[in-house]
């Protein structure tokens, strides 16, 4: 089959929307501090974006849904984000990284502006901002929409131990790894360039690597409720274990 597509920019819906929602912290003087959680709303082309992202968006909303059907107290507010853009270069989670969080400087010669700014070479280290430091954690939900079998530290090593205390109670649903290996290519990038605890959860690929990535394949028939039902749980346990402790995530 030969498909010929024209497509032209008019000019009068170019701005995305992120969306926004939260559990307000009620712990003293914790309670400016937050844990967020997040997922990408824009898919690809090709299909409807079941693995990528609607069931990271299904996960991390059910998520808060438990959290709020069991009335919890949080230290710290809970906030998720739906993320717009993540598929045309990771534009929402950077803008509210860059407005908020902190400034991430960028090479801006003609060159580096032909491509997205979350892609550009930094021109330098992040510039913290005053919400830096009442963040503890961003946990980032886009691995195709499988159980969730542990998370990927980037690197942070001194979150192996508390993480591993936390998954105890999780191993029955199968919650066991602890990995500091590997970066992120999602809308963790931009909060872990900024110096913030980005986990990221992994999940069973399910056929997002094989059949369903960036393809029309990707449509709801790929998702399996229970896995779904299991990663929910999962990410409302973190949340809150996060939200609860103490002190911040170490840095």
């Amino acid at each position: 089959m030969t498909v010929q597509v024209d497509t032209e920019f008019t000019g009068d819906r170019v701005d995305g929307v992120n969306v926004f929602g939260e559990i307000p912290g009620a712990g003293g003087s914790a309670d400016r501090e937050q844990v967020m959680v997040g997922a990408h709303l824009d898919s690809w082309h090709g299909g409807t974006g079941a693995t990528d992202n609607g069931a990271g968006v299904v996960i991390a909303m059910e998520a808060m849904r438990i959290l709020r059907a069991l009335d919890v107290r949080p230290r710290r507010t809970i906030r998720l984000a739906l993320w717009t853009g993540e598929e045309q270069g990771l534009l929402g989670s950077y803008a509210y990284v860059s407005r908020e969080i902190a400034a991430l400087p960028r090479v801006d010669t003609p060159a580096q502006q032909l491509v997205p700014v979350m892609m550009r070479r930094p021109a330098g280290s992040s510039v913290p901002k005053p919400a830096h430091a009442r963040l503890s954690a961003y946990y980032n939900l886009d691995q195709g929409g499988g159980k969730i079998r542990g998370v990927r530290l980037t690197g942070r090593t001194a979150l192996a131990p508390i993480f591993e205390r936390w998954f105890v109670p999780l191993k029955d649903l199968g919650v066991i790894v602890v990995s500091p290996r590997g970066g992120c290519a999602s809308d963790c990038a931009a909060f872990e360039e900024a110096g913030i605890p980005s986990p990221l959860f992994l999940q069973d690929p399910l056929d997002l690597p094989t059949r369903t990535l960036h393809t029309s394949a990707d449509t709801a028939d790929s998702l399996i409720p229970e896995d779904l039902r299991q990663a929910a749980v999962v990410v409302a346990t973190m949340l809150y274990n996060t939200a609860q402790r103490e002190e911040r995530l170490p840095r």
